[in-house]
């Protein structure tokens, strides 16, 4: 509790409104990972202050806030706050929540850009760039909306997110076994491959595993509200069966991309590890097994090497100034943890 207390007087003083402001809507830095985590503390903690705490942040979601994000994506901008307002909504059931993920939603639906790639729409970052990848990408996106349409059925939704999954497999390669990071393009002739969490297979693979989870919750939702209960599902679903095919390429990449530079969650080891435990949880006995194995192996392999160094490898600073949880010392306690108890959250994915 100690770790938050500035954060909660923030939120309770007089500037709170300004402080929202300055913070923005992001799910992992903005308001929206303000919400998510207090309300994950409350799972974990079951501590009703912090309960509290995680709705007075989302009360702090105003239409003017919502209208002023230019940034969009999971990280920064309205897709992460959606995420993170449909976390305390799943805990609470809270239509007045459910609303204001909603708006986020709708938010994105009106800043779809139709982009030459394929003619399919995505989402701008920065300058307007089109991205691939969790953070800041169509991966990132289409999870967000899923999310949305599992939780209102609203169709527009679903459609959308499929748009962005349709935009970034086109530019799948098959020889390189990964999707490309357009960041630098435009820039630099040779297109940049990185296998981590924030852009290339490893975030794109807990992407879809969470975009699988929430279109199998839309489609028992869509059955209920237009279909009866009496009613089955069909034999075959073409879009589970792309989200499958995506997550089976993801762990392909990621098992190959093994030793990595560096030892992060966002852009290291780590969050490629995440993504072969959530793998483990889908896959056949056999596979869940050497899957699970070669996720503690490398975990293991990473603890010994910085015994060794001294120290774990940054993609910026050093110990000194590594202390939080994407780029920092304690992303590397949270995934030892969930090494220990796979039933803490995946924050990779805003479980």
């Amino acid at each position: 509790m100690a770790g938050v207390s500035a954060l909660r007087h923030d939120l309770r003083s007089v500037n709170a409104a300004r402080f929202a402001r300055a913070l923005g809507v992001g799910g992992s830095t903005g308001l929206g990972s303000v919400v998510y985590a207090f309300t994950a503390m409350y799972e974990l903690l079951n501590n009703s202050d912090l309960l509290a705490d995680a709705k007075n942040a989302a009360s702090m979601f105003t239409s003017d806030l919502i209208a002023a994000d230019r940034s969009f994506d999971v990280m920064e901008g309205s897709a992460g706050a959606a995420l993170g307002l449909l976390k305390l909504y799943r805990v609470t059931g809270d239509p007045s929540v459910l609303d204001l993920a909603t708006k986020c939603g709708d938010h994105l639906l009106r800043r779809r850009q139709t982009i030459l790639r394929g003619g399919q729409r995505s989402f701008g970052w920065g300058a307007g760039t089109q991205l691939n990848g969790m953070s800041h990408g169509a991966a990132g996106f289409a999870y967000a909306l899923t999310s949305l349409a599992a939780a209102t059925g609203r169709g527009e939704f679903m459609g959308a997110a499929l748009e962005c999954i349709e935009f970034e497999n086109t530019s799948f390669s098959s020889s390189r076994g990964n999707w490309p990071d357009f960041r630098r393009e435009g820039v630099e002739t040779d297109a940049f491959w990185p296998c981590q969490w924030c852009h290339g297979a490893g975030g794109i693979g807990l992407a879809r595993m969470g975009t699988l989870l929430r279109w199998r919750g839309r489609g028992e939702q869509s059955k209920r509200n237009f279909m009866g209960d009496c009613l089955p599902p069909p034999a075959r679903d073409p879009t589970e069966e792309l989200l499958q095919a995506d997550i089976t390429r993801a762990v392909d990449c990621v098992e190959r991309a093994w030793p990595y530079p560096f030892d992060t969650l966002c852009c290291g080891s780590l969050g490629n590890i995440e993504l072969l435990n959530e793998a483990a949880r889908s896959f056949s006995v056999h596979a869940r097994a050497h899957l699970r194995e070669e996720a503690s192996r490398r975990m293991m392999a990473i603890v010994a090497a910085a015994d060794l160094r001294g120290d774990y490898r940054w993609d910026i600073g050093d110990r000194r100034f590594n202390l939080g949880l994407f780029r920092g010392i304690a992303g590397v306690g949270y995934t030892l943890l969930r090494q220990v108890d796979t039933n803490l959250p995946n924050v990779l994915i805003w479980e």
